[in-house]
């Protein structure tokens, strides 16, 4: 659970004095969706490397400067905030930011 406060709460802190209250609330909850992985049973992985996260990230700033275009800040405040998560979680576990390049094996670090 501590964990989970010190990802909503540092983005939160970090961008509210800029974007303001609701929309720093939202950029936080965007920086909780690596943590869905406990709920969705899907593991740690994926969800937490910064490899495929910043390719959802780039369709997601893609998409929005095509259909949204005034919303395009808040999308990249939330993707930064995104990408955050692993980054975060580098200090307290073994984090596989970099899953599908680097594999963690028994005898030490594999790279594809």
């Amino acid at each position: 659970m501590p964990e989970l406060a010190l990802h909503f709460t540092v983005p939160l802190a970090l961008t509210a004095p800029v974007l303001g209250i609701r929309k720093a609330i939202a950029v936080s909850l965007i920086s909780l969706l690596p943590d869905l992985d406990v709920f969705l049973h899907v593991h740690r992985s994926p969800s937490h490397s910064i490899v495929l996260l910043l390719v959802v990230c780039l369709v997601a700033v893609y998409l929005m400067s095509r259909l949204k275009p005034r919303y395009l800040g808040l999308v990249s405040v939330g993707c930064l905030a995104l990408l955050s998560h692993p980054i975060m979680d580098l200090f307290s576990t073994y984090t596989p930011i970099l899953y599908p390049l680097v594999h963690k094996r028994r005898s030490g670090f594999k790279i594809l």
